[in-house]
Order: structure tokens, then sequence, then C-alpha cells
């Protein structure tokens, strides 16, 4: 809907000015576009700005505020000409609700990940995202979680409400790798286990997902496409699970994300 109204946006505001200028010099047309296009992305700014405090009014499972974030997840993807070729095992995403684990190589992975799966969810994100204000609102908005890496009690603070929020009915993703630590390789390189909580305090499956070519975007956005493939694997029940700590259920998730990554760079994907 956001990608539609952007170029619609911009033919309307293109042609109605090529048809007020048409006597003068087709010239400039070109320069109606531009602005056209400034005027799109202007709009699709102002209506983040404007509905940041009605969605910070509604539940945080709501399906409209997410089907919004959706949207702008697109939108972000055509912007940086992100393009997932494919997204791979959507039958294993269970009916419930679930708390996503994954490799993480670039800023974009969560919009990635929204855009993949189109279920509401919310993010552990890193503390520095919630210095800009209009950014901080929607992070609560949606459920996001407030991850300060240097403070630990203040990080398990945060898990404890993402687990609220799990038991609200809404999905969570979280990267438990603890940010981003290479871009020279696809594959997870560490794992925090305290991540792993999130999942198995409130018994809800573990669903790992692998993103392939991320790591590419820092370099390519936005003038060359980056090809993606999100690998959604099968999830991991609470039975399944529950006899391990969080460290092995962590090394096991590591390990099948891991050799999911290597089969899929055999074939030249990434």
């Amino acid at each position: 809907m956001i990608i539609f109204l952007f170029f619609l946006t911009i033919v309307l505001i293109a042609s109605g000015l090529s048809y007020l200028t048409a006597e003068i010099s087709l010239w400039f047309i070109p320069l109606w576009i531009v602005v056209g296009i400034v005027v799109a992305f202007l709009l699709v700014i102002l209506s983040v700005v404007i509905a940041a405090p009605i969605a910070k009014r509604t539940k945080v499972t709501s399906k409209a505020k997410h089907y919004y974030v959706r949207q702008l997840s697109d939108f972000l993807k055509m912007v940086l000409k992100m393009r997932v070729v494919k997204v791979i095992g959507r039958e294993n995403i269970p009916k419930g609700n679930f708390v996503i684990y994954g490799n993480h190589k670039s800023n974009t992975d969560p919009f990635i990940l929204v855009s993949a799966i189109r279920r509401p969810m919310g993010f552990a994100a890193k503390t520095e995202l919630y210095k800009f204000p209009i950014l901080r609102t929607w992070l609560r908005a949606f459920g996001s979680l407030n991850i300060d890496r240097a403070n630990g009690r203040e990080a398990a603070r945060e898990i404890i409400l993402g687990i609220k929020h799990i038991e609200k009915g809404l999905s969570m993703a979280i990267f438990p790798e603890g940010g981003i630590k290479t871009r020279e390789t696809a594959l997870m390189e560490e794992v925090k286990p305290g991540a792993y909580r999130l999942a198995t305090k409130p018994g809800v499956p573990v669903l790992p997902v692998v993103i392939l070519g991320s790591r590419h975007i820092t370099n390519n956005a936005p003038w060359k496409k980056s090809k993606l493939m999100v690998i959604i694997l099968p999830a991991i029940t609470k039975e399944e699970y529950k006899d391990m700590t969080t460290v092995e259920l962590g090394e096991h998730v590591k390990e099948l994300i891991n050799n999911t990554i290597l089969e899929y760079q055999k074939k030249d994907l990434d």
C-alpha cells in the first residue's frame, strides 16, 4: 500500500506540474518527476511521524499497526534494492506465537524478517536505536525490547518485558549473537545463551531462521541490487528443548543455522 501511494504521489505531482507548465517547456518534466519523488518521500516520513502517537496507544498485538510496519519494511526493501528471491519453509511457521532466532549481518535484518514472515512480531533492538524519539516510540509500539549490552540487569528486565509480550500473543525475534560480529561470513559466530530465555520461560517454539545475502547490503545499497534468501527451519518445540540448558539450546540452534548456511553457500546463493 505504501509503495503504491508512493508512486501514485510521484505520478500526480509530476503530471500536475507538467500540465501547468506545458506551455513553458517540456524540459521541466524531469524536474517535476524529481519534485514528485521528494514529495513522496516526505509524505512517507510524515505518515511515520503522525502514526507514531496513535501506534503508541494501541495494543502491542494490534494487527493494523503491524500491517503498517510490514508495509514500511516492503518500502525500505524497494528503496535499498533488497530483493528476497526466495522464502523457503513457510510451512514451518507455527500457528501460534514463537520466537525467531537468526544470524545477523545487517541492520536491515529485522525488516527482512518482517517482510518475509509477515506475522506480527517485536524485536530485541540495541539500545542506541532508542536515542531517536520517533524511532523509540515505534520500537516500543510494536513490542521491541531495549537491549543494553553494557547493562546485564537492564537487559534481563527487557527480556522479562518480552516474555510478557509473548504471553499476550505476540511473536518475537532476536539475534542471539549480540550484534553484528562480522560481515565476512554469513555464519553465526557466537551465542548469548540468555537470549533463549525469551522462548524457554513462556515455553513457546524456537524458530531458527537463516538470512542469506544481507551481509552485502552495506556495500550494495542503494545503487546495486542485493539478492536475499530467507530459510525458515522447522520449529523446536517445548517438548524438544525442555531438557536442554539455554547454552545447549543456543549451540543446537547455531549448528542448525550454520549447517543450513553452508549447504546453500555451496549453491552460490550467498
